[in-house]
């Protein structure tokens, strides 16, 4: 892995780039517009662009608005929280993994038993395994 979070991936023929995120919530608490969704910020959509894969922690959505996560390009596979935390008004947790269209016909999501974990097989010619984990 470089100074810049890359990945060499054989398979991929050039470098993997690879971007993780704790966005501690899908939303920004905005006192002119309300909430607004992070992924229409414009400069949080510039950072995304240059990577093939974004790790998503701390989404805080649910079945409902896991919709919220989404970026023109990318193919979002998202893990919720069945239940809120007991000391919480609000979504807690959440994982998401947004994959670039380009690559996506060599990317599986894996079955996982945990509600805290995204598993996705990356495979051409090599296999990778990439997993996003909540602890």
């Amino acid at each position: 892995m470089d100074s810049y979070g890359r990945t060499d991936i054989s398979h991929v023929q050039k470098q993997l780039s690879i971007l993780t995120w704790n966005m501690e919530g899908h939303k920004i608490r905005n006192s002119d517009d309300g909430n607004v969704n992070k992924m229409n910020v414009m400069y949080i959509k510039k950072m995304f662009c240059s990577h093939e894969i974004i790790c998503l922690s701390e989404t805080w959505t649910n079945s409902i608005t896991e919709c919220n996560i989404y970026l023109q390009g990318y193919e979002p596979f998202c893990q919720s929280r069945t239940e809120k935390h007991v000391k919480s008004n609000r979504e807690s947790g959440g994982l998401a993994i947004l994959v670039k269209n380009n690559i996506l016909k060599y990317v599986q999501r894996q079955p996982t038993a945990s509600e805290n974990t995204i598993w996705l097989k990356i495979d051409k010619k090599n296999c990778v395994i990439l997993s996003r984990i909540f602890i």
